[in-house]
């Protein structure tokens, strides 16, 4: 594999989701670092301010919001190389499968699974259009590990990967051969939020400890 350097994304233009902490901020830094310039997008402006050529505040968990993203993005960037879909997580409550109501599983899908799905569905016409592009899915070993009480989290992000393989496979019938996905699936990230949900598995006793691992 040729090692990286800091041209190897020059010229590219870069939307990442979710841009202003633990590995979507990683993401940002990334790219740019390598050439490319980078958009990103979160809920609110973190009070160090964001390490990207375009920040837009935006809940992408609402539909509503991908037009007005998709507009800026387009008109500062004439449109984008590639697409990272970072945006995920889980807010679900203590209690295991019974707690979680319909708003909670709504709520899981839109995170973890259609925030992606609708800026996919606006930005691959035109990467198809051109035959160039790549999107890349953070998902989730979660997603086939199958955590205990969170069966939420655990199946918007199965149904991410899912979504990943189906679309590959369209593409690949599409004979769209310089369009390309790919799914994302770590195990575990040593960030913020991920130490936080960690905090939270431990408190519901989804995940014990030893003294040597967890």
């Amino acid at each position: 594999m040729p090692s990286a350097t800091t041209t190897e994304f020059a010229g590219k233009r870069v939307l990442v989701t979710g841009g202003t902490k633990g590995t979507g901020a990683a993401t940002v830094d990334l790219f740019r670092s390598r050439g490319a310039r980078v958009a990103t997008a979160a809920r609110s402006t973190p009070p160090g301010g964001v390490n990207a050529d375009l920040f837009l505040q935006a809940d992408l968990t609402r539909p509503e919001s991908v037009g007005p993203l998709v507009d800026a993005v387009t008109d500062a960037f004439g449109g984008i190389d590639i697409l990272v879909h970072c945006l995920g997580g889980s807010t679900a409550p203590a209690g295991g499968f019974a707690a979680l109501s319909d708003d909670i599983w709504h709520d899981e899908l839109q995170l973890n699974l259609l925030s992606a799905v609708r800026l996919d569905r606006a930005f691959l016409p035109a990467m198809l259009e051109m035959n160039k592009g790549h999107v890349v899915t953070i998902a989730s070993a979660a997603g086939t590990a199958g955590l205990p009480l969170m069966t939420d989290y655990c199946a918007s992000k199965f149904a991410a990967v899912g979504f990943d393989e189906a679309l590959r496979n369209e593409l690949k019938k599409l004979g769209k051969n310089g369009v390309h996905t790919t799914c994302v699936q770590p195990y575990y990230i040593n960030t913020g939020p991920v130490e936080h949900l960690a905090e939270h598995l431990i408190a519901t006793e989804a995940l014990h400890c030893t003294a040597t691992a967890c």
